[in-house]
């Protein structure tokens, strides 16, 4: 379940810790629920759920292994690990912690998410289509389940995944499954439509990669250290309500896990890595994170990119350097210890065990007003440094703020003006391509802004408009538009 006052123990898990972490599980066990976040307390925990996480790793590489033997290489394999569709928190518990280290068993990227929770939506669709980048084949793959779908949710969801480039999806489980039945359901023949259309767009975007511009460092290892089912479901929250936040605002980002940040390189202000390059790094619930991580994000704030701090402040590295102080001083703010941030929500509010909707709660800050941001409460929730270029919220779920700083830090070249439309930008080689839907439950309608084209929309549901020396082109099975004008 998700009691987190309970572990594994086995003779095979602590022969597998002593062997991968060189000391014992057994004389430190005491130290997973003991009261303090020291590095001896952070570094069992980690070193116990890496445990947990590499022996599911294993567990799939042999998998794919015999699968590879049986049946040779022409096959796409790779486990599901990811299965708590609904955001919610009981993966830690049975040990997937890290999704970016068990990806690399996998062909192509692979999340699952329930139709009735629509930040869980938006948040696995995004990180399918992160780690699918990271795979060999690029795909990502998106398995979901709703009790009662109707038409509209599966056109919507189906343009969704579209948007975000998932190749496959999936609603039925069979004739007595746990969503719908096939081919009898009164779905079948719709979602055969959607599942053509999809189809056909996603083969016009070809191999064309988002233009994302943010990133958000998809951790483990802050949770894991504080190791409270509190946290875990704040972080969620912060993570699932953010993605949702972006998605309904066509705000391109990526999730990126600790090697990909720890191994980036700085170059003209960009932050470059194996996934893409960014402007904007978001820094979750980073009380905890790998060295290479912290140097990294100061760097980049030192050299022309943005990084955002938001949750419980950085208090310690995972090889167990303090750097509380380091990081109040270059916010030129109070230091923030750890335990007296917790202390102080321990104070105003229980948490639930389990992943909240919302939260409204943040650490009031005592810093110049000239680099303070303020909450609608009124409360000093944020503080940037000189420069601009780091940021720290001290809200456990500072989601509903991000959207416009995110507008004004990492502006788009693509104006919409619409409340009917969401999109994405995509780029192959030279060529742009800018893919639009019709949100929920509407059809598009709006102005559209695009290499200094105008394009005014009336009607439709999915449209692409691709970019190259020769112009301008739509693809569309519905869309009613005027190109309006024209760089031309």
């Amino acid at each position: 379940g998700v009691r987190w006052d309970a572990y594994y123990y086995s003779a095979g898990i602590a022969a597998a810790f002593e062997r991968l972490h060189g000391y014992s599980l057994r004389e430190s066990l005491y130290l997973l629920d003991a009261p303090g976040h020291t590095p001896a307390h952070i570094k069992v925990r980690l070193d116990y759920y890496h445990t947990l996480n590499e022996g599911i790793f294993q567990a799939q590489a042999q998998l794919v292994a015999k699968a590879r033997a049986l049946f040779g290489q022409d096959i796409l394999l790779g486990t599901h690990h990811t299965w708590v569709g609904e955001g919610d928190i009981a993966d830690y518990r049975a040990g997937a912690v890290d999704y970016f280290r068990l990806n690399q068993n996998m062909d192509a990227g692979y999340t699952d998410n329930c139709w009735w929770d629509d930040a869980s939506v938006c948040y696995t669709l995004v990180l399918a289509a992160s780690l699918g980048r990271l795979t060999p084949s690029g795909s990502a793959e998106c398995n979901n389940y709703h009790w009662k779908p109707t038409h509209a949710l599966i056109d919507y969801y189906a343009r969704l995944m579209t948007l975000m480039r998932v190749n496959w999806f999936n609603c039925w489980y069979g004739e007595d499954g746990d969503t719908v039945l096939y081919p009898a359901h009164y779905t079948w023949d719709h979602t055969n439509v959607c599942t053509r259309r999809h189809r056909r767009f996603l083969t016009l975007l070809g191999d064309a990669v988002p233009v994302a511009d943010i990133a958000i460092w998809h951790s483990w290892e802050g949770v894991c250290g504080l190791n409270t089912a509190e946290y875990a479901g704040a972080h969620k929250a912060f993570i699932i309500n953010t993605a949702e936040a972006l998605v309904h605002r066509s705000i391109a980002f990526d999730y990126l896990d600790s090697d990909g940040l720890a191994t980036a390189r700085i170059e003209n202000g960009r932050l470059h890595t194996s996934l893409g390059n960014y402007r904007v790094l978001i820094m979750p619930y980073a009380a905890v994170l790998p060295r290479a991580v912290w140097q990294v994000s100061q760097a980049f704030a030192a050299q022309g990119g943005t990084v955002i701090f938001v949750g419980p402040p950085p208090a310690v590295t995972v090889e167990g350097d303090g750097v509380g102080a380091e990081f109040a001083a270059l916010l030129a703010m109070p230091e923030l210890p750890l335990q007296q941030y917790l202390a102080y929500v321990d104070a105003v509010c229980t948490l639930p065990q389990h992943r909240p909707a919302h939260l409204d709660i943040a650490y009031p800050l005592d810093v110049p007003a000239e680099r303070a941001f303020v909450s609608s409460e009124g409360v000093v929730h944020g503080v940037r440094n000189a420069a601009g270029s780091l940021i720290y919220f001290s809200a456990l779920e500072a989601s509903r703020v991000l959207p416009d700083l995110l507008d004004s830090l990492a502006p788009s070249s693509v104006t919409v003006y619409s409340d009917s439309m969401l999109w994405r930008l995509y780029r192959e080689g030279d060529v742009q391509k800018l893919l639009l839907i019709a949100t929920r439950n509407r059809r598009m309608r709006g102005l559209v802004r695009f290499a200094g084209y105008a394009i005014e929309i009336s009607d439709g549901t999915l449209a692409l408009l691709t970019l190259t020396d020769e112009g301008l082109t739509v693809d569309s099975e519905d869309c009613r538009y005027t190109i309006t004008a024209s760089a031309q």
